[in-house]
């Protein structure tokens, strides 16, 4: 396992290298040989496994990720990995099932998937993501529509990347889209576009081989995570502007359209607007978009 653990970090690292992260091993890994997480179930209503399991031989300034033989959602589904949110106060870490993983499983996305989690960033298909039947909460921000009108406000706030109906079993081995083509008509939307999902983003549900890329407003939520929001867990952090991103990504200013964003959500429950991690995006939030105004 220490070369899957290896080829890991490696390719997480080629694909946050426009966010400005890089992950290192600290220390030996460890193994735990306790039955109780040989396979772990987490899902709606019952968590209590996962995080039972990040809170075990927890190490200090660093991401605590744990590999285990079997991951499962609670109606059984198989699922890849699980990530925390920053400011989870349950806590901390990344869980990867082992069949999700480089090398001989030839996963080569799933990790940097949970990364891009574990550094603020959403589903891209996030505004789908309820289970069928299920009234949706109270907070959830509804379907984002495929022109893109309602982007800083619904699915995952990113206007880089295209509205995401959920690509579960909707892409096929040449990592084309073959799902539905138009929202259902109770979504209101300003022009009806067919969708045009992002079967090669990483924080898609695409099939795993299809997956190869950040947009560069997602680098640069993992990028300002990193820097303001994962000090406990991430050391070394350089000074890095939440838009100074390599690779062509033409962000490297701190203007009105971050300022919108926080108003948009001002008053939220958490989220990727909520800068200084307190809970609620308020005005704290918006004095750090202002004291990081203009370029980087």
């Amino acid at each position: 396992w220490e070369d899957v653990v290896k080829q890991s970090l490696e390719n997480a690292n080629l694909d946050l290298a426009g966010a400005g992260v890089e992950l290192v091993q600290l220390g030996n890994t460890q193994f735990l040989n306790n039955d109780t997480y040989y396979a772990v179930i987490s899902g709606y209503g019952d968590t209590s496994q996962f995080y039972d399991l990040i809170n075990t031989n927890n190490v200090p300034n660093a991401i605590n990720v744990y590999q285990v033989p079997n991951l499962h959602d609670t109606d059984e589904t198989e699922i890849g990995g699980l990530a925390t949110y920053p400011g989870d106060v349950l806590g901390q870490g990344i869980v990867i099932n082992n069949y999700s993983t480089p090398g001989n499983f030839g996963d080569n996305s799933t990790f940097s998937h949970q990364i891009g989690h574990y550094l603020g960033l959403y589903h891209t298909s996030e505004d789908w993501m309820i289970p069928p039947g299920t009234p949706p909460p109270a907070d959830w921000w509804g379907v984002e529509c495929p022109d893109e009108s309602n982007c800083r406000t619904a699915g995952d706030f990113l206007c880089d990347t295209a509205a995401d109906p959920g690509l579960r079993n909707e892409v096929d081995g040449n990592c084309n889209y073959f799902g539905i083509e138009y929202p259902a008509d109770d979504v209101v939307c300003l022009t009806i576009v067919p969708y045009a999902p992002p079967v090669d983003n990483f924080m898609s549900d695409a099939r795993v081989g299809c997956r190869t890329t950040f947009s560069c407003k997602q680098l640069a939520v993992m990028s300002w995570v990193a820097t303001y929001s994962r000090t406990s867990s991430i050391i070394g952090v350089g000074e890095v502007c939440i838009g100074d991103l390599p690779g062509g990504c033409d962000i490297s200013t701190v203007d009105q359209l971050h300022l919108m964003a926080v108003l948009d959500h001002w008053g939220d429950p958490g989220g990727i607007w909520d800068l200084d991690q307190s809970g609620v995006v308020g005005i704290v939030d918006l004095l750090i978009v202002l004291e990081s105004w203009g370029s980087c």
